[in-house]
């Protein structure tokens, strides 16, 4: 994959700006201000692996993952032509490995979903394909708000995602009856999904469906 290096005097400052200004870039978890400042920094030759194109600072929606973990908006980077759009992780999850299984009282995740629901699981999948979730995240310079999972295709349409009713491993399963899962696999007309809140009450299972019973297929992570 193709990166671009850069200094991180340039990254943060002028020559002749005094050493305080080197704070005004501050990366982050995830590619927007939603996301919490991330432990990354910004060292001498780091390098921009791919960009996304999220929320918008100073008129630039573009934001850089960096080589030494974190995001940072592109508008406070330069100018990043030629760098490579993002593509997810490439990482297909399976079992029940949700962080919050123990703790399934309705207290917000760090996603900011109640704990336990079929939203907060799958933003949990999400993060793991895509390398970040929130909420409340960006896309594209528009700001969405996933909310109620009966409300998930219609912000992934604004946020100008593909919906359609095409299942595929990796995408997300929407009922209009109030319920989101993830695709875990699909073979012929039946799709395996894993989900939370569904069989029992605040708990994982894997359920096996047939498409014309989910409303629409979200397709969020590149590719999938």
């Amino acid at each position: 994959m193709r990166t671009k290096i850069v200094s991180a005097l340039l990254l943060v400052t002028s020559v002749c700006a005094p050493p305080a200004v080197a704070a005004t870039v501050t990366a982050r978890t995830g590619p927007g201000t939603v996301f919490p400042a991330s432990a990354a920094t910004l060292e001498d030759r780091t390098a921009v692996v791919c960009t996304v194109r999220a929320e918008l600072v100073d008129g630039n929606d573009s934001w850089a993952k960096l080589s030494t973990g974190g995001w940072a908006p592109a508008a406070q980077l330069g100018t990043l032509a030629g760098v490579p759009e993002c593509e997810g992780t490439g990482a297909y999850p399976a079992g029940d490995d949700y962080p919050y299984r123990t703790a399934r009282a309705d207290n917000v995740d760090r996603w900011a979903f109640y704990r336990g629901q079929c939203t907060s699981f799958v933003a949990w999948r999400l993060e793991q394909t895509l390398g970040y979730f929130h909420n409340f995240q960006w896309h594209n310079g528009i700001p969405g708000h996933w909310g109620n999972a009966v409300d998930w295709d219609d912000n992934a349409r604004k946020l100008g995602y593909r919906v359609d009713r095409e299942p595929v491993p990796g995408a997300v399963a929407q009922w209009e009856s109030g319920h989101v899962a993830y695709i875990s696999a699909v073979q012929g007309k039946t799709v395996t999904v894993e989900e939370y809140n569904w069989v029992t009450p605040l708990a994982y299972d894997i359920r096996v469906t047939t498409m014309n019973r989910i409303s629409a297929v979200l397709h969020v992570v590149p590719g999938r």
